[in-house]
């Protein structure tokens, strides 16, 4: 409110004051018939800097006064960045020919934005003024054209463009987000680069995007990255006083979880050229890694459960009838093998080694009657040792005081264990034996 209360003062003491003390002196020194406004262009001293601003003022002098306020040229251009400060245009006055004369001046700054020679065209300026009648005369001036070159300083000559001049620079970042995701989660990494000494414009993007494989290979088909980025559009702000320029970009990127995996955000690094230090420097910030836990698997939709049931169905039919036409030979099958189990000498002997373990004497001599069926060229001087394990135990097991000699009983038991196992040994040796030793027969 107060800077639009200064201004709507400034104008009036440019359109009305000069109106009022022209008038009052008109009687005493009228202004000649032939004198014309005057424009003239000043450009401040170089050398001219990327980034830094530069003054070109814009002086209106009329020998009377304006009654509207002049139309000034265009001055923007690709590679120029043209700012209005506060209180860039104020009322002037300057004695000419004796005569006092009144006017504007607009003062601009200007910030180039490269390394290049730049022209500001020569251009007409529409001003309208009040001629020797006090009445409102129209007139086109002509701007003088303006040339300079910008440059950078001897340090930054060697930097890769786009070149960042400035007096301060410093980023700062926020992380909204777990570090551990799951699908349908999302994490917002925000941004924003403080620039002291030029305009914000300057700053390059600051958060770099992510290449998607899918994005890349251009195969629909390729695995989906795990976080899918969804960007807002820049904020830059700049803040133009008397003093300097300053300015802040920032820039906010949300990242949809999309799929299981890991997802690594780059760091961020500009580099830029102190003013100050006239140095090159790097503004860093830190990356993040972020973890997606795998989705679990979709639920099976109505045509797919229908399609498995059938498929259970018909591997169930399959097998009832393969089962039924297979019955009678797997029975068949199983029976000789039972059979054949029952018929060996392995069985036989776990037979012995059950009935030993359970001190049951006439299961032993029962079992041992079946084993030493399938070993009839056994030597029966290697079964007399056995053979007197068993009648010990069977004079311990009726005689009458035996019920007093438990530990005998079970020694005896433990040594006609050890007695078989050596007899079963040499049997299946001696077995052998004759086994290699027989001659095949003759053919008939």
């Amino acid at each position: 409110m107060i800077s639009r209360f200064c201004s709507q003062i400034s104008l009036w003491l440019v359109f009305v004051w000069p109106a009022a003390v022209l008038a009052q002196s008109s009687t005493a020194e009228p202004p000649l018939p032939d004198s014309l406004p005057q424009v003239s262009v000043t450009l401040s001293d170089g050398p001219y800097i990327v980034g830094q601003p530069l003054s070109l003022s814009i002086r209106i002098l009329v020998p009377t006064w304006m009654p509207k306020p002049p139309v000034y040229p265009v001055l923007e251009q690709p590679g120029l960045l043209v700012r209005l400060p506060e209180g860039a245009t104020h009322p002037v006055s300057q004695r000419i020919n004796g005569d006092t004369w009144a006017g504007t001046e607009r003062r601009y700054r200007i910030y180039p934005l490269e390394p290049a020679s730049f022209s500001i065209p020569e251009q007409a300026l529409v001003l309208t003024y009040a001629d020797d009648r006090a009445q409102p005369q129209r007139l086109e001036l002509p701007m003088a054209r303006v040339d300079f070159q910008a440059q950078l300083p001897e340090g930054a000559t060697d930097m890769t463009p786009p070149v960042i001049l400035a007096n301060d620079l410093t980023l700062q970042q926020d992380w909204t987000g777990a570090a551990e995701l799951e699908v349908g989660d999302a994490v917002t990494r925000t941004v924003t680069a403080q620039i002291d000494g030029t305009t914000a414009i300057l700053l390059p993007l600051l958060i770099p995007g992510l290449a998607q494989p899918a994005a890349v290979s251009g195969d629909e088909s390729a695995p989906l990255f795990p976080l899918k980025p969804y960007a807002k559009d820049p904020v830059l702000h700049d803040e133009d006083t008397r003093a300097s320029l300053s300015g802040q970009r920032r820039e906010e990127i949300t990242y949809l979880a999309q799929a299981g995996g890991t997802a690594l955000l780059e760091p961020i690094e500009i580099q830029w050229f102190n003013l100050k230090t006239e140095t090159v420097e790097t503004a860093r910030l830190e990356g993040k890694s972020f973890q997606v836990a795998e989705p679990p698997p979709p639920p099976l939709s109505r045509q797919e459960l229908l399609l498995r049931l059938l498929a259970m169905l018909l591997a169930l039919g399959i097998m009832a009838i393969l089962f039924r036409l297979l019955r009678p030979r797997l029975h068949q099958f199983t029976t000789e093998l039972r059979q054949k189990w029952l018929g060996s000498p392995l069985y036989a002997r776990r037979q012995v080694k059950r009935a030993i373990a359970a001190q049951e004497l006439t299961q032993v001599m029962t079992a041992l009657s079946s084993w030493q069926q399938f070993y009839p060229a056994l030597d029966p001087e290697k079964s007399h040792a056995l053979e007197r394990r068993l009648a010990e135990i069977g004079r311990q097991k009726f005689h009458p005081g035996s019920q007093s000699q438990g530990k005998t009983v079970s020694a005896s038991w433990a040594a006609l264990a050890q007695e078989f196992k050596w007899l079963a040994r040499h049997a299946k040796t001696q077995q052998r034996q004759a086994s290699a030793t027989t001659l095949p027969g003759l053919n008939p």
